[in-house]
């Protein structure tokens, strides 16, 4: 009886196990879909507002913007012994992100934090953070 009682508990923990992770599955699956629907509505927002910008408009560390066909660039400087922090608020002054910890975040989770370049960058306005992470990374 005791042996018993002991397989249907274990079967029992099994069903649920497997339940709640298919739910969690299917729940973290529809999640990400409409966040990338939010990102990609999000970036023709941003693509719009930057078209709609004059080409005199200076960015905080100094670098013009610069205008290519209907894109517009910013460059920024990552400096030896700058930290993801002062990055991210670079990045943040020139309008590239929109929310400093996220990008941190996302910047932590890919365990990319120490390997900033060094050097002058060239980032297009809209880029998505992956994109900027990318650039600055390599």
């Amino acid at each position: 009886m005791n042996k018993v009682f002991t397989l249907i508990l274990i079967i029992g923990i099994s069903i649920g196990l497997l339940l709640g992770s298919s739910i969690n599955i299917l729940a973290n699956k529809n999640h990400n879909q409409s966040e990338g629907k939010k990102e990609n509505e999000f970036s023709q927002t941003i693509n719009k507002e930057s078209q709609n910008q004059d080409d005199n408009n200076q960015i905080s560390n100094e670098q013009p913007l610069e205008k290519t066909d209907t894109e517009e660039y910013v460059n920024i400087i990552i400096q030896n012994g700058f930290t993801s922090n002062k990055v991210a608020d670079i990045l943040f002054e020139n309008q590239l992100i929109f929310n400093k910890n996220d990008f941190l975040t996302l910047l932590k989770c890919l365990d990319l934090s120490s390997n900033l370049r060094v050097g002058e960058k060239k980032i297009k306005k809209g880029s998505s953070m992956m994109e900027i992470i990318d650039i600055i990374t390599n």
